[in-house]
């Protein structure tokens, strides 16, 4: 009996003994580390105050600002609407019956209509800066008036400018300016004249490869010269731009013992399409009423 109590004893005391042993308590969970200083959008961190995405069309402008991000521009700000369609600032769409409509973009979170004149052109005035015309003053004069005749009109007219001697230049790029847009007299009034040979045959086939007429529009140039000087390769090149399109009309400039006129009627393809620098809107009318369609009050009978 001494031995089994003493075996049993033995067991007791080896079974107690794993008991004693302690168990390490489980590693405190780790803290997830601290947020990237910036904003996230879409996915993507950005740092604070930098440009998450610019204002346009209907979309705001964001920026990640200290607490957040923030909205710098309305929902919608600078858009047009056309037929469910959106555009921003300046952009054109030209509809099925060729008229050219025009976004000028809203100032509110509402886009804005599109404009849709009744008529669309576009007018390069062809101007020669030879020798003999003495001065270009009447021929920017004759360009800045030109532009006022169209204000109570609805039609859209932008206007490029290429000056001319022996070697035609773009001066004032089509595209770049309507003629309601207030800045544009001051850069006419900037224009250099050169002098030198006169070649007009030259300048009016760089006007017809040159221009950037826009598609859906009326396309017309209007060449400011004396007709005398260099005159070869007029008569196929002015036929060359209405192959291609473009209505000309000429107007008689410089010193009138020197004006060629039988020059300017080829320009124009007729006596009925030449005129003087007195009256800038005779042209203009002339423009409303044969391309547009649009009666005037003033008459251009000739």
């Amino acid at each position: 009996m001494l031995g089994t109590e003493l075996l049993l004893s033995a067991v007791v005391i080896f079974i107690a003994i794993p008991g004693t042993v302690e168990i390490p308590p489980p590693y405190p969970p780790q803290p997830p580390p601290p947020p990237p200083a910036g904003c996230e959008h879409e996915g993507k961190i950005y740092p604070l105050w930098s440009t998450i995405q610019e204002p346009g069309c209907w979309k705001p402008g964001l920026v990640c600002g200290e607490n957040g991000i923030l909205v710098l521009d309305s929902f919608g700000n600078g858009c047009c609407e056309y037929e469910d369609e959106y555009y921003t600032d300046g952009e054109t769409v030209t509809r099925p019956d060729g008229v050219v409509c025009y976004c000028v973009g809203s100032e509110t979170h509402e886009a804005a209509p599109m404009i849709c004149p009744a008529c669309s052109v576009d007018v390069v005035f062809v101007v020669d800066d030879s020798s003999s015309i003495t001065s270009g003053t009447v021929a920017k004069h004759f360009m800045k008036n030109f532009l006022h005749c169209f204000t109570s009109q609805d039609v859209h007219v932008g206007v490029g400018v290429i000056l001319y001697n022996c070697v035609p230049r773009t001066a004032i790029p089509l595209g770049n300016y309507t003629a309601s847009d207030p800045a544009l007299p001051g850069h006419i009034d900037t224009l250099v004249y050169e002098g030198g040979l006169t070649r007009t045959g030259v300048a009016i086939s760089f006007m017809t490869h040159t221009s950037n007429f826009r598609a859906g529009t009326l396309h017309v140039a209007v060449v400011l010269t004396d007709g005398s000087g260099q005159q070869n390769g007029i008569p196929v090149e002015a036929d060359a731009a209405r192959a291609a399109g473009i209505t000309l009309y000429s107007v008689a400039t410089g010193m009138p013992g020197f004006v060629d006129n039988a020059a300017l009627e080829t320009i124009g393809g007729g006596p009925y399409n030449v005129f003087s620098t007195g009256d800038p809107c005779e042209i203009a009318n002339r423009i409303l009423q044969d391309l547009c369609g649009i009666d005037t009050d003033s008459s251009t009978d000739r």
